[in-house]
Parts: C-alpha cells; sequence; structure tokens
C-alpha cells in the first residue's frame, strides 16, 4: 500500500480556512474523507476578504467609516471558525488581526481598492469605509457571500448609497443649480460646503471627495446629481481645485 500523498493546504479548496495555523500539509487521503465537513466550515469556499467585506457592509460601513474592532466582531459573529482566536479555550474571542489582514488586502490597488482606512491601530484605532468600487463589487457579488455564510441579514450597498446622497435635495448650491440651470452663480465656498468640506485649496481633500461623489451618482443613477457635478467639473471657477495636477 502506497503512502499517502501529502499536498500542502494551499492546493486544497478552502485553503484559507486550513492555513491559518499553518504552513502544515495534511494526507490527501484524510482530506477527501473529510471533504464535506471542511466545506461547512470554510463556508462555501468565501475568502475572508469577503466575509470582512459583507461584516462592513452591514454594520453601514457605506455610510460611516467604521472601527477595526467592530468589524472584527462581526465577522467573529458571522464566521467564528475563521476570525478567532487559535486555541479552542480562546475561540469565542474575535481575532482582530485576521480582520485587518482582510481589509488591508481589500485595500489594495491590484484588489479594486474596495475600501478606504483612516487612523492607525494603537492611535485611536483604524477606521473603514467601503469606496464606490467596493459598493459596486459587493451589489454584485452579496447573493454569493450571502448563502456561503448562511446569513439571514440582508445587505443592501446601493440604498446606503442613496441615503449617503439623500441631503442633496436640500443643498443650496444644488437647489440653486437646480433653479437656474446653471453653476456660474455658485461659489468655491458654496462648492466646498456642497462637499462636506472647508475651502483649502493646498488639501487634496476636496477633489477627493468630488470625484467618489460623482461615483456614487453614477452608481445609483441620480441624473440630477451627476448633471450637477458634471457641470461643476467644467465651471472654471471650481477648475483649479477639480482638475489640478498632482492630487489624487
Amino acid at each position: 500500500m502506497f503512502p499517502p500523498r501529502l499536498i500542502p493546504p494551499t492546493q486544497f479548496g478552502g485553503s484559507e480556512f486550513l492555513c491559518y495555523h499553518t504552513g502544515m500539509e495534511f494526507p490527501a487521503n484524510l482530506l477527501a474523507r473529510r471533504r464535506v465537513n471542511v466545506e461547512k466550515l470554510i463556508g462555501a469556499r468565501l475568502s475572508n476578504v469577503d466575509i470582512a467585506l459583507f461584516a462592513l457592509c452591514s454594520l453601514g460601513g457605506v455610510q460611516r467609516r467604521i472601527h477595526l474592532e467592530e468589524v472584527a466582531n462581526e465577522c467573529h459573529r458571522l464566521a467564528p471558525g475563521r476570525f478567532g482566536w487559535e486555541l479552542k479555550q480562546f475561540k469565542q474571542i474575535p481575532d482582530i488581526r485576521v480582520a485587518a489582514d482582510a481589509l488591508a488586502d481589500a485595500r489594495k490597488e491590484k484588489s479594486g481598492g474596495l475600501v478606504r482606512s483612516v487612523g492607525a491601530r494603537g492611535r485611536g484605532g483604524m477606521r473603514f469605509q467601503l469606496t464606490t468600487c467596493g459598493v459596486k463589487w459587493l451589489e454584485e457579488n452579496k447573493a454569493r457571500i450571502a448563502k456561503g455564510l448562511k446569513s439571514k441579514s440582508a445587505i443592501a450597498p446601493l440604498a446606503q448609497v442613496r441615503r449617503v446622497l439623500e441631503f442633496v435635495e436640500n443643498d443650496h448650491a444644488f437647489r440653486k443649480f437646480v433653479k437656474n440651470g446653471g453653476v456660474s452663480e455658485l461659489s468655491i465656498y458654496d462648492f466646498a460646503d456642497f462637499l462636506g468640506c472647508t475651502y483649502e485649496p493646498s488639501l487634496p481633500h476636496i477633489r477627493r471627495k468630488f470625484i467618489e461623489m460623482k461615483k456614487q451618482a453614477e452608481l445609483v443613477e441620480y441624473g440630477k446629481l451627476t448633471e450637477f457635478l458634471r457641470a461643476c467639473e467644467s465651471a472654471p471657477q471650481f477648475a483649479r481645485i477639480i482638475n489640478a495636477r498632482g492630487i489624487a
């Protein structure tokens, strides 16, 4: 009888679950016998990023920045086998490191920049928020993730975006645009206030907020807002900060 063939965990379905502790190798015949049980544990091959983004959205991460510890706790509630401490007696404790690594992966450019973060661990804590790219990705994948988690909790990323943009209808600058059909009478201060910013031309935050809001408006097909933002983009009084070179 041949000895059992050893395969690394990275070649086995649900590798993230198996590799969490590891570097270890497992006998292929043992894994084959336990395949059904393992598949149940790993949530139909969901990645940690899948679970972390689902958790972030369920906490309101489209509308506001969520503390890393809140995300870690929600991840642990959804998938305790993935996001708990290693030792059996401590499995009920969320492991913040696993959630932090998943969100860091989601933030990378090669992943599509699905989240943004502010702060630092140990200095008031990191907070995370879904980007427009993250909202779009989650809208396309939410059913798959919910099914894998067997979650009864529904998330609605696009609905959260619409709630973010609710303020627009009552904003002074937007109402002025609707009334006059243009933005020529708006000042740079009106524009900055619309974006929820203070006007500081040396900082990139106005441009970033503008680009993000434009993406959000297009994502939820908010036509009038998209029209307003495009008018602002071509207006000479706003061109210096919207089209400033070297500002991402």
